[in-house]
């Protein structure tokens, strides 16, 4: 049996089986994406660390710098960290009850200073 590659037994494949050619490498790229789109670990959007001050709690400038302190010290999961500071007043009052209703919050910095 002659099994040797020449160049027309090449030439006669590239010119009747270019489209399958191109068929399978099309669906196997496809696959691949479709396998490691699949495999690949994401923190879904609720997975965000809130810190909320309430009570006329003063901060001074650590206040601006405690989201960057806390960056890195969870787990990869953890997406975005935020900060807010409700005053002691009535649309403070309110605005905390409502979020600490609906458990947005993660932790709670409560101040009794007056």
């Amino acid at each position: 049996m002659d099994a040797r590659i020449t160049k027309q037994r090449l030439g006669n494949l590239l010119s009747y089986d270019w489209i399958k050619i191109l068929g399978v490498i099309a669906a196997a790229v496809a696959l691949l994406v479709v396998l490691f789109t699949m495999i690949t670990t994401r923190p879904t959007v609720q997975q965000a660390y809130s810190v909320f001050t309430y009570g006329g709690l003063k901060l001074g400038s650590d206040s601006t710098t405690l989201t960057d302190r806390l960056d890195g010290k969870f787990s990869y999961d953890i997406l975005d960290i935020k900060m807010q500071n409700f005053d002691s007043g009535t649309l403070g009052e309110q605005a905390f009850a409502a979020r600490r209703s609906m458990h947005e919050v993660d932790a709670v910095v409560v101040s009794d200073y007056t």
